[in-house]
Order: structure tokens, then C-alpha cells, then sequence
């Protein structure tokens, strides 16, 4: 046989009559009626009744068995704030139960006494939702204790929770402005049909007064015939008022690369941060973005990429590599689910270096091959190099030898741009072997044609040592000129003998900024010139740096003021 106590299915119920809206007159008997059904049979059902909102619920009567109305007497004490409770029970146990979808009244007409209607609820919106005029404010009608009283609202608009100067105030708002709603404008509502208000903000006549993007607050309050008014309605009922889609602002933080910064990729991320946009419904998360780059900055015709990317994603990789050893420069624009565009953003500039590239190749032009001197000094000259790598700087490096095999090498070293070299015969040489290579700042070197890195051969007329003057007793760093410098400086120094030197540029904080001199060269006097340039090729600030050399045990410091 089937036991009911495995079954654990709670009864179906709804409250009928009263259900919400009604007026029952004290004395008049009344029929109060529910649905109740369940598959094993309701056993028990119980009636009771709140007059204070669902607060309180005082027994009616109880029965056993199936029962689906009961005749009530109407008594009072006398409210407009009445509810129906309804509880039934199944054979195993389960219970549930349903109450009246909103107030009814219980009221006795004989005693000429008007009671005011109850309070309105708002309820919706109720938490600074956007709105736009074709939205609707829904609240919960009254209930009147009166029978056949009629009611009508007050709405009351203002940018302040006091509504100390409403800046919309329509009366006399009644039930008539339900019609025609849709029931999925009421969706999520606990309520419905006449027991539901609602108005369109664009048909209240006070609407032109309500301004875009401003957040608004409102309440309500209802009067019946006898002008009997409840109080307003309280607790927090705000929105977003938002007229006019608002286009989003233009993007302007976070982007990367920009500033012509170098990147050493073919493909790199190019991103930026969110754009702002007046409307609260307008998140990040809503907004797209239309990226353009292109090597010519012009954003006119031809332009090379132009991406759309999802909603809510602020970067974009390239699905192609980029140009390499090009300048490019993008920009966003930021869009909203509706269409409207920010202005472009700023334009960003970045450089593509994904290869280390030597210098291009280059010419010597004097002195020639095998070239006999009739002077101690010899100036070699060449055509210009260059280097495609963005932002690298070139010094030109004259390699000598007095040996054909090249076995003990000196260098000498000039800074671009210059392109020529006066070269001092080396004392009691009759002979050199040399070349020349243009080297960039990742030591990369090209070597100057014809001959590439082939020595070339120098000889001098006559025999005659040079002078030992020309060779310094000590190791000298002297004070550059002119100083202070704008555009370019000298820095002499003495070598007594041949050896590695390193001469550096730095600034106040100990920061390397240039590296003049880093080879051997022999001994002798010899000067650079420094052009007041990093090792980026950029132009330093103005102001004082220390420049340094080290040949061997020797070192020394001096100060330099370049003046822009």
C-alpha cells in the first residue's frame, strides 16, 4: 500500500477573496475563498488575519478535511491595512501558505468617520537605475478604509532626498495611468493589475524640467474625495536621470607604447586605460574601442592597421609584424552599446626595433690604398654611415697597426657626425696598416669599403723620428673647451704610454650618459669631442657633468656645464 509519509510535495494554495484593493463593511457577512489542492489531500486548513500589514496574524477558524471558502461576519477594529492568511496541510505533514497579494480595508460606513488612504510603496526604481523618458516609476496603490472612496496621487521630483524645492510636482495621478502598461514593465513586481501605478516620466508635464545626467529622488503620496492625504512615501526611491545617450569621453591615460618609446618586438601590445563615460549603464565593461596606427601619423588615406576590438578589452595585439626600424603612431576612439563615439585620443608614438641592425655600409675616400705621405699628419676622411635601429648613435673607429698581421692593434675613435680624422704619425713608424669600421651602441660594426676589413697600407717620406715631445712623460686629463659648451666640446688627454683607455660622461647621480672612448690606443696626445648627446642620441638637459678616464692605474675627474 502507498505510504504517505514518503511523500514530501507541500499543497498548492492561493488566497482568492480578498486578494487586495477591497473594502469589507463591518456587520456585512462575507465569503472569504482559497484555492487548496494536493495529491494526497489537504487534511487541515487554517484562516487568519492581520489588520497591521502582515505584522500580526489573528486566527479566524481552522478546519479538518477539504474546505475552500469560509463565511466571515466582518468585525472590526476598523484598517486599510488588512491582510489574508491561508495555511493548508497534506496528509504527510507538509504544510504551506499563501496571504493576500495587497491590502484590503475593513471599514464601517456608519460611523461618518473618512480614514485616509494607506501609504504608498515605491517600487521601482528604487536604486539609481538610468532611467530615460520612456521609463516608467511604479509604486504600490493605496488602500482606502472607505468604501467606494476614490484615490489619486502626488509625485514629487527633486535632486535632493528632502524636497525642500521639487523640481517636479504633478497631482492628481490615478489609477487611469496603468492603462495601456505593458506586464513586462511590471515583471519582478509582486504585485499587479489595479494594485500596481505607474507613470511614464516623458508624459508627466514637468518632465523639460528634469536635467541629463543628474541623480534624481522621488515619492509619493495619495488623497482621497474627502482631500484625506496619507503620508509621503519614505525610504530611499532614486535614478539616474539620463535624457541623452552620452557619447564616452576620449581616452587619456595608460597608453602604451607611446612617448617614441622603443620596443623590441614585431608585434607588440598597444593598450590604453578605459574611457569615462557620463552614463552609469556605460561601464567599462560596455565600452569598445576603434584603434588606428600607421607610420605616417596622417590618419588619412591608406591607413595601415585599423582594429575594432570587444566590449570592455582596452588593448590590441597585431596580427602582422610591424615594420621594422618605422616610427608609428596610433589612437582610439571609444564607443558606447548605442553607437556614440568619444573623441580620438591623443596620438601616441612608439619605434619598432625587433632587429639589431649594424650600420649601413660606407666608403672610405682618403687616403687611398697604399697611400705615401709626404706629412706627419694624415687626414683619413669617409663617406657618412648610418644606423637603421631607431634612436642608435655611431663613432667611427680608425683600427692601425704597425705590423702587416694586425697582431698588436691601437684604435682611435671619433663620434658622428664627423667624417674626418687628423692622424699624427706615430713616433719612428715608416709604416701603418689600417682600416676603418662605424660601430652603434650594441657594438655591431660595419667596416668601410672598399676594402672592408682588408688593412689598408700608409707609409711616410723620409726616416726621421718624431720628436719625444710629442709623447707626454705622464698620464694628463685636461679641462674641456670651451666651457660651458653649446653645441659641442673638446676633451684632451695624454697617454705616455699605449694601453686600453676608457673616457666616460655622467651626470650628478653617478648615471653613465656617454661612453666617448672604450679601445687601446697608443701613446701620445690625443682629444675628443662630445656633442652633448646620451648614448641614445638624444640631447641631454642642460647642466653640470663629470666626465672620466681610465688608462691603466690612471684615472681622473673633471666637471663640464653644457648651456642649451
Amino acid at each position: 500500500p502507498f505510504n504517505p509519509a514518503g511523500d514530501s510535495e507541500a499543497p498548492q494554495i492561493s488566497v482568492l477573496f480578498p486578494n487586495g484593493g477591497e473594502t469589507l463593511l463591518a456587520g456585512s457577512a462575507v465569503t472569504l475563498r482559497w484555492y487548496a489542492r494536493d495529491n494526497l489531500g489537504v487534511t487541515q486548513a487554517a484562516v487568519s488575519l492581520s489588520r497591521d500589514g502582515g505584522q500580526n496574524f489573528q486566527p479566524l477558524t481552522s478546519f479538518t478535511g477539504q474546505q475552500e471558502e469560509y463565511t466571515w461576519t466582518v468585525a472590526g477594529p476598523f484598517s486599510s491595512r488588512c491582510l489574508l492568511k491561508v495555511t493548508a496541510r497534506d496528509a504527510a505533514g507538509n504544510e504551506r501558505f499563501d496571504v493576500s497579494d495587497n491590502f484590503f480595508a475593513i471599514a464601517d460606513s456608519g460611523t461618518g468617520v473618512n480614514y485616509p488612504p494607506s501609504t504608498p510603496l515605491p517600487l521601482r526604481p528604487l536604486a539609481g537605475e538610468e532611467m530615460r523618458g520612456s521609463d516608467l516609476l511604479i509604486w504600490q496603490a493605496s488602500v482606502d478604509a472607505n468604501p467606494f472612496d476614490r484615490i489619486v496621487y502626488r509625485l514629487e521630483i527633486d535632486n535632493s532626498a528632502e524636497f525642500l524645492s521639487p523640481e517636479l510636482v504633478e497631482d492628481n495621478i490615478d489609477s487611469s495611468r496603468t492603462t495601456g502598461i505593458a506586464e513586462s514593465s511590471k515583471s519582478g513586481l509582486t504585485l499587479a493589475g489595479q494594485n500596481v501605478l505607474a507613470v511614464r516620466l516623458d508624459r508627466l508635464a514637468g518632465f523639460t524640467n528634469l536635467q541629463d545626467d543628474v541623480i534624481y529622488h522621488w515619492r509619493v503620496r495619495a488623497r482621497d474625495l474627502q482631500n484625506a492625504v496619507s503620508a509621503f512615501s519614505s525610504g530611499p526611491a532614486r535614478f539616474f536621470m539620463n535624457k541623452i545617450n552620452t557619447a564616452p569621453q576620449a581616452v587619456a591615460t595608460g597608453f602604451t607604447p607611446a612617448g617614441d618609446l622603443e620596443v623590441r618586438t614585431a608585434r607588440p601590445t598597444i593598450s590604453w586605460q578605459a574611457a569615462d563615460d557620463p552614463d552609469p549603464s556605460d561601464g567599462a565593461e560596455i565600452l569598445r574601442y576603434r584603434l588606428q596606427a600607421d607610420d605616417d601619423g596622417e590618419f588619412t588615406n591608406d591607413v595601415e592597421i585599423t582594429a575594432q576590438t570587444n566590449a570592455g578589452v582596452t588593448f590590441y595585439l597585431p596580427t602582422q609584424d610591424l615594420r621594422e626600424n618605422a616610427r608609428y603612431s596610433w589612437r582610439v576612439q571609444a564607443s558606447d552599446d548605442e553607437g556614440a563615439g568619444s573623441p580620438w585620443s591623443g596620438v601616441q608614438t612608439f619605434w619598432v626595433n625587433a632587429l639589431r641592425e649594424p650600420p649601413a655600409a660606407f666608403a672610405v675616400m682618403a687616403p687611398p690604398p697604399d697611400y705615401l705621405s709626404p706629412s706627419d699628419t694624415v687626414v683619413f676622411a669617409w663617406q657618412a654611415s648610418a644606423d637603421p635601429d631607431p634612436f642608435d648613435s655611431l663613432r667611427y673607429v680608425l683600427e692601425w697597426s704597425l705590423e702587416r698581421t694586425f697582431s698588436n692593434v691601437y684604435r682611435t675613435a671619433i663620434s658622428a657626425p664627423a667624417t674626418q680624422l687628423r692622424f699624427m704619425r706615430p713616433a719612428g713608424a715608416g709604416e701603418m696598416f689600417w682600416r676603418l669600421k662605424a660601430v652603434d651602441p650594441d657594438s655591431l660594426a660595419t667596416y668601410a669599403g672598399p676594402t672592408g676589413q682588408e688593412p689598408r697600407r700608409l707609409r711616410w717620406q723620409g726616416t726621421e723620428v718624431a720628436s719625444s715631445l710629442s709623447i707626454p712623460s705622464q698620464f694628463s686629463l685636461g679641462q674641456n673647451y670651451p666651457n660651458p659648451f653649446n653645441p659641442e666640446t673638446t676633451i684632451a688627454f695624454g697617454l705616455p704610454r699605449p694601453g686600453h683607455v676608457l673616457l666616460q660622461i655622467y651626470n650628478l647621480l653617478g648615471q653613465k650618459v656617454r661612453t666617448l672612448i672604450d679601445e687601446n690606443m697608443p701613446a701620445g696626445y690625443a682629444s675628443i669631442k662630445w656633442d652633448g648627446k646620451d648614448d641614445r642620441a638624444q640631447i641631454v638637459p642642460s647642466g653640470i657633468y663629470v666626465y672620466r678616464i681610465q688608462a691603466g692605474d690612471f684615472s681622473a675627474t673633471r666637471k663640464l656645464v653644457l648651456m642649451q
